[in-house]
């Protein structure tokens, strides 16, 4: 459905002649392609999956639990930030580094940022 009545009634709509064309053969080659990628992933990854349990792992994870909770005035800024960048986005017409630089200023404005 597919190959013949979308992709080939697009080609035929945008004026091309398209009487002889089988599009079967055409894409044969790609189509063979993914079944020999399917058959060789099965071959490659049939076998036993052997785990190696790491101190890294274990140590990332204690970084990860003694993380302070992230503080809501970021999240309040961060929010409004989003809403300066989306607003300038609106007004003007495709001002998408604009929006950008009014996004940045609040966060700087705000103290989130410093320059230093």
């Amino acid at each position: 459905i597919f190959l013949n009545d979308i992709m080939l009634g697009n080609i035929r709509s945008a004026g091309m002649d398209t009487n002889g064309i089988n599009v079967m053969h055409a894409m044969a080659i790609p189509a063979l392609g993914m079944v020999s990628g399917l058959l060789l992933a099965f071959l490659h990854y049939r076998k036993p999956r052997i785990y190696q349990n790491n101190t890294t792992d274990t140590e990332d994870n204690r970084a990860a639990v003694q993380q302070q909770e992230p503080s809501t005035y970021r999240s309040l800024v961060a929010a409004v930030a989003i809403a300066v960048c989306f607003a300038i986005q609106l007004l003007y017409d495709d001002s998408l580094v604009l929006g950008a630089m009014l996004g940045f200023a609040v966060f700087m404005m705000l103290g989130v940022m410093n320059r230093s």
